[in-house]
């Protein structure tokens, strides 16, 4: 199963926060020209960008994590 294949599938209400939120990370890198578009179902659906390696430090993803916990708590 693709990663943008999960919305449609209904697989993605079983994923956790973190996993959606990597998810969401992995796309925007993926798609067109950094592009974050849905359709009327909410279904992402822009196409993949001409990359040929996608560049998702690590290091970044674990620092918006930490800026991002107290964020996720308060709500």
């Amino acid at each position: 199963m693709s990663i943008r294949s999960v919305d449609r599938t209904g697989k993605i209400l079983r994923y956790s926060n973190v996993q959606r939120a990597a998810r969401f990370i992995y796309l925007n890198k993926a798609g067109y020209n950094g592009l974050w578009r849905v359709n009327s179902k909410g279904q992402n659906n822009v196409p993949y960008g001409s990359h040929k390696k996608i560049n998702v430090p690590e290091k970044v993803i674990i620092q918006d994590s930490k800026y991002l916990t107290p964020i996720v708590k308060l709500t």
